[in-house]
């Protein structure tokens, strides 16, 4: 009896742990596939945007699969990109649902793990196929699932870059000082602090900010022209918050514009060293010098590759070559692999961290070419201003099939025209020339070399240059460094005083301004500090008269302004100070000023009567005065308490309140003062 229970119990064992065989339910051709009733329509492109996320895309709706037995269905909504290999599971259904809803970031988020897009530049228009598969839910059956149809639609992706989570701003005139700029940024690999790195191209002033906004620190130099110094292959500069004398910070500047690699801790100092990187390696037969596109803000090169690697190369210390994947760059990676023909690379290194590389279609182009003019020595005189010089003759430009929009003749960085009905001749005439020169920073009387470049403008903000022709131009004086006001209206009278003058501010133009406070009285403008050069009096409201026996300019009341006249147009502007309180401790904070509640001409006051401030003894915040929204007319605190100074330091204001606020002028001194009492 023993022997016959263990028999039967090692074949139970025997039976009990035999591996669960899988089984295949019908034929293949049996299986009723879903079948796609309602998808996006391909009538139009659907443009996917960040903002909209989290908002529905689309409903696909299809019939039920049916594979001959009654069991659990699992749906999966897959997307594939016409010349992108692979696909991407859009989401999953499961139950007997025959719909699925798809939101804004699910579609994009499958659009972009398939063509792996990593820089917004290579987004573009897709054609998109979407597929049901329909699968069984029990996993011991096999090769049960099937198919829909395809159906196809068009979309633009969105692409949004991986930036550090710790980073850093720089403003400046590389970005036009704008707020909330994600593309001009330093990044750090630490949870918080630096250092700070990434490289940017700048091109003159700029300051590195905590914040996306001004509302935070915003670190510059001590003093101008900023003070670098020699440190390894780059250059150091000491950075703060404030100037020599507790105003704001200066901007900081490098000495010529390019791309830098930047580093910083954002308290003490600031590195840069400014770099040109080329492609090199077995790929090209020499290296190659990117260019910088203003416009999206990335290097590129036509290169004609041969089949072989390269890197993109600066220096030793900055050697660009294949990342964690293709289109990603990294410091140091290996040499990346292309074959042979002619290419548009593309290198972005806008996020720290996340550098990129893609490559773009080559346009056939043809950039104009500009002949040389017989005289490319010229002595410019003030007498021959409206005399032609010699006419700038070039060839027809082409930028593949884009239509040309204009021809811009530029010297230096100043544009002499714009032609925009295809001429390829241009004729300047003295003056042209001699206000070009003086722009770019020349001086009178001396001679100095200047680059004539032609512009061939195309649509879609592209752009081909001739090559340059040096002209050597000795430019004159155009207009004088100042004119003189006199007048019962003036802080002198009727005496000449060389305290009370215009200062020339358009030295192409002939522009003079300054500001002081004028009684409702009378004035006239002269060229001279007596009344034996040419005098200025008033022919209309807003226009000047040289005749002698012009009137006076009247000023309708007694208030601060900005006199400005231009002795070429004979025009002139009286321009009232309306005076602000603006900074973190008032109602607008930095972006906005809260302007004087009243005015007082007699006393030459402006008050703020009960205005709100916002204070604290820890943190300290500030305010000035800035007059019209301008930041060319702003006063600050100095050393000496109630003074007021040209571009001083931020009033702290250390308590919560309701204050009175006075702001005086004293005509006698030209300067002003403040009082502030809390309430």
């Amino acid at each position: 009896m023993k022997k016959i229970y263990s028999i039967f119990l090692l074949f139970a064992l025997f039976v009990g742990c035999k591996e669960e065989e899988k089984v295949k339910i019908g034929s293949s051709d049996s299986h009723v596939a879903p079948v796609l009733i309602e998808t996006p329509t391909a009538d139009t492109v659907s443009i996917l945007k960040e903002e909209d996320a989290d908002n529905v895309f689309t409903t696909v709706t299809w019939t039920a699969a049916d594979f001959g037995v009654s069991t659990e269905i699992i749906y999966s909504l897959v997307a594939t990109a016409e010349g992108f290999d692979g696909e991407s599971v859009i989401n999953t259904v499961t139950g007997s649902s025959t719909s699925s809803t798809v939101t804004v970031k699910e579609m994009n988020t499958a659009l972009i793990n398939i063509t792996k897009y990593v820089n917004e530049a290579q987004v573009d228009t897709l054609n998109i196929s979407i597929t049901v598969t329909a699968y069984m839910s029990n996993e011991t059956v096999v090769d049960a699932n099937a198919t829909s149809q395809a159906s196809s639609f068009r979309a633009l992706p969105y692409y949004t870059p991986q930036l550090p989570s710790n980073k850093i701003w720089v403003r400046g005139n590389h970005q036009g000082w704008s707020e909330n700029d994600d593309t001009t940024i330093l990044g750090s690999t630490e949870d918080s602090g630096g250092p700070y790195t990434g490289y940017m191209y700048l091109d003159g002033g700029f300051k590195v900010c905590e914040l996306p906004t001004w509302s935070g620190k915003n670190y510059g130099a001590k003093v101008e022209p900023t003070p670098w110094e020699t440190d390894g292959n780059g250059q150091k500069v000491e950075i703060s918050t404030s100037d020599a004398g507790g105003g704001d910070s200066k901007n900081l500047a490098t000495e010529e514009a390019g791309m830098y690699f930047m580093n910083t801790d954002l308290s003490t100092s600031l590195y840069v060293e400014k770099l040109v990187f080329k492609i090199e390696g077995s790929a090209v037969s020499a290296p190659v010098t990117m260019e910088w596109d203003p416009k999206e803000r990335v290097l590129f090169a036509n290169v004609d590759f041969l089949e072989g690697t390269y890197t993109f190369k600066a220096n030793d210390d900055h050697n660009l070559g294949m990342g964690s994947q293709a289109g990603l760059a990294s410091n140091g990676g290996e040499p990346i692999s292309v074959t042979a023909g002619n290419k548009v690379i593309v290198l972005d290194l806008k996020v720290p961290g996340n550098l990129s590389y893609f490559y773009a279609g080559a346009v056939s182009s043809t950039p104009p070419v500009l002949t040389a003019p017989t005289t490319t020595t010229l002595v410019l005189e003030k007498d021959n201003a409206d005399n032609d010089v010699e006419t700038l003759n070039w060839s027809a430009a082409e930028y593949g099939d884009e239509t040309l929009e204009s021809y811009v003749v530029m010297l230096g960085s100043q544009t002499l025209a714009t032609l925009t009905n295809g001429e390829t001749s241009y004729t300047a005439k003295v003056k042209d020339l001699n206000i070009a020169a003086l722009a770019e920073g020349g001086t009178p009387g001396t001679a100095a070399d200047y680059e004539v470049v032609i512009k061939a403008m195309f649509t879609n903000e592209n752009e081909i240059s001739s090559e340059a022709v040096v002209m050597n131009l000795t430019p004159y004086e155009a207009f004088q460094p100042k004119v003189w006001l006199v007048g019962s209206a003036t802080p002198a009278g009727w005496t000449h005083n060389d305290e009370v003058v215009l200062n020339l501010t358009g030295a192409n133009d002939g522009t003079y301004n300054n500001a002081f406070w004028m009684n409702a009285e009378e004035f006239k403008v002269t060229s001279q500090g007596d009344w034996n050069g040419t005098n200025y009096g008033y022919a209309s409201d807003g226009n000047l008269s040289t005749d002698g026996g012009a009137g006076n300019i009247p000023v309708a009341s007694a208030n601060h302004y900005i006199v400005e006249v231009n002795t070429e147009n004979l025009t002139y502007s009286l321009t009232p100070l309306e005076w602000g309180i603006i900074g973190s401790a008032t109602a607008g904070g930095w972006d906005s000023q809260t302007n004087a509640t009243t005015f007082d001409a007699t006393a030459m006051t402006w008050t703020w009567s009960g205005v709100t401030l916002t204070g604290s003894a820890e943190s300290s915040p500030e305010f000035k005065f800035r007059a019209n929204d301008n930041w060319s007319y702003n006063f600050g605190s100095t050393d000496t308490e109630g003074a007021l100074v040209h571009d001083g330091g931020n009033i702290p204001v250390t308590s919560d309140g309701t204050y009175d606020i006075v702001m005086s002028y004293d005509a006698e001194t030209r300067t002003f003062s403040y009082t502030i009492t809390k309430q």
